[in-house]
């Protein structure tokens, strides 16, 4: 999750990004999210999470996982997107 180059080869292989590119945020945004949302460190957790609980944000993945595929560093963002989906749950 640290080793994102941000090539969005993740966001150019996802088909609900190909359709909601203004709407869904991609695998690479929430990838990113994610990384701050679980990061100990940071007190905002809870507000970066809120960021990100709308019906067009996580919830537009479809854990197709072309995304994971696509990646040339071998990261799983659709992995990230299910636990912060999980997180939204709690």
């Amino acid at each position: 999750m640290y080793e994102c180059l941000l090539c969005a080869c993740c966001c150019t292989s996802c088909p609900s990004y190909w359709w909601n590119p203004e709407a869904y945020l991609g695998p690479a945004a929430l990838l990113h999210a994610h990384r701050w949302i679980q990061d100990s460190r940071d007190q905002y957790a809870k507000v970066h999470l809120n960021a990100v609980n709308d019906e067009f944000k996580p919830y537009r993945c479809h854990t197709i996982m072309n995304c994971a595929h696509a990646c040339p560093k071998g990261l799983n963002p659709a992995k990230q997107i299910e636990s912060i989906k999980k997180l939204l749950l709690q």
